[in-house]
Formats: structure tokens, C-alpha cells, sequence
């Protein structure tokens, strides 16, 4: 459900230039998009650390969904208290599921964030798409004409070679 979540946000997001109250800065859709898969990866984790908690450990040990989501919050942002920790070995696979999971996804959305964020700051500009026409505008400085030929033979090259 929260892997469906974060398809679905990236559809709408899809959608900012038919859409005027989508319409915002690449740097805006990189942090929501940011945003989003943290708060599924969260969701995830917590439902399925409370669940293998629930079915594998002890009768005695209950854990409530807020130990579960405060477990996950520290233990995603590395603080890691050790006052909620896992009683099963089961609970124990599922923490460092997440973690790996965690691990190879935040640090590749993190770096394209922070990439548009210095590709804007610097003026490398990109490619925007307001309302039904497309229209491009190539801002910079090209000292080296080959290099804007390279540009434009790219972004033209659907108009002037239509895919067979």
C-alpha cells in the first residue's frame, strides 16, 4: 500500500504543468518525492516490526504503535536509543531489512535532490512543461558551439526525426 503511495505521488507529480496548483520547481518535486518514500518507508517498517514483534515474541512483550513508529524513527535516523529493541531473532532480520532498505534508497533520492538543488543555483536551468504547448528556452553559456548543437539535436530531434 505505501509502495502503491509513492507510484501514485510520482503520477501526480507527473501532472504540474496541466495542473496550476502543481506547479512548482523540480527542487519542490525532488523533497516531496523525498518526503514521501521516507513516510512509507516509516509506514512500512512500522507495520511490519509491530506484526513480526506481535507473532514472534513473547506473549508478555506488547508493543504499542507509537513504541513501534518512536522504534522506527530511531532506529532510521541512526540515533538508535536501545530502549525499544527487538525480542525475536524474527524482529531482529526485519531491522536490518529496513536499514539495508533504507540504505539503498534515501542516500540515491538525497544525492538528485541536492544535484537540482546545485544544477539550479549554478543556472544549469532544465526543462519545463507549462500547460498543453511545449516550449523550450536554452539559457547559458556555450563556448564551444558543438556543445549547443549537442543540445539542440537532442531536444529537436522527435521533430525532425519522428520515430518510425
Amino acid at each position: 500500500m505505501a509502495i502503491t503511495g509513492v507510484d501514485r505521488l510520482r503520477k501526480v507529480l507527473r501532472l504540474r504543468g496541466a495542473v496550476p496548483w502543481l506547479d512548482f520547481s523540480n527542487v519542490m518535486e525532488k523533497a516531496i518525492l523525498l518526503g514521501g518514500t521516507l513516510m512509507a518507508i516509516a509506514y512500512v517498517a512500522l507495520c511490519l516490526f509491530q506484526y513480526v514483534e506481535f507473532r514472534f515474541a513473547s506473549p508478555s512483550h506488547t508493543l504499542s504503535v507509537m513504541e513501534a513508529f518512536y522504534f522506527v524513527v530511531a532506529t532510521l535516523s541512526t540515533v538508535g536509543y536501545g530502549d525499544v529493541t527487538p525480542q525475536s531473532k524474527e524482529g531482529e532480520g526485519v531491522v536490518i531489512l529496513i536499514i539495508l532498505t533504507t540504505l539503498a534508497v534515501v542516500p540515491y533520492l538525497i544525492s538528485s535532490l541536492v544535484e537540482t538543488m546545485a544544477q539550479q543555483a549554478k543556472g544549469s536551468g532544465g526543462y519545463y512543461r507549462r500547460g498543453k504547448l511545449s516550449y523550450v528556452v536554452v539559457l547559458g553559456n556555450f563556448q564551444h558551439a558543438a556543445r549547443f548543437d549537442d543540445v539542440l539535436t537532442e531536444l529537436l530531434s522527435d521533430v525532425y526525426f519522428p520515430p518510425i
